[in-house]
């Protein structure tokens, strides 16, 4: 019973660090950005890198949905102004 469960006790670390199959690729397009862009990206890909991870998503995505709405509200106006003026 101990041998089953010394087995499954994989920390997070070990089996996020595994590589898979796509990997071979995204290194490959690390590997061709500058030095300090690379680093800064394999920092954040590390599993410890969490704490970053989840508010940058967060923020990414209330900004580009933010942008979305600015760039339609834009068109609209726009499309407005050009409505009148004809």
């Amino acid at each position: 019973m101990k041998r089953l469960f010394a087995a499954s006790a994989v920390p997070n670390e070990v089996a996020a660090n595994a590589t898979g199959g796509d990997d071979w690729r995204l290194e490959r397009l690390l590997n061709r950005l500058p030095k300090r862009v690379c680093s800064t990206v394999r920092f954040v890909r590390q599993p410890s890198a969490r704490w970053l991870r989840i508010p940058t998503g967060a923020l990414l995505t209330v900004g580009g949905t933010a942008l979305v709405s600015a760039d339609r509200w834009a068109v609209d106006a726009s499309n407005r102004i050009g409505a009148v003026s004809r």
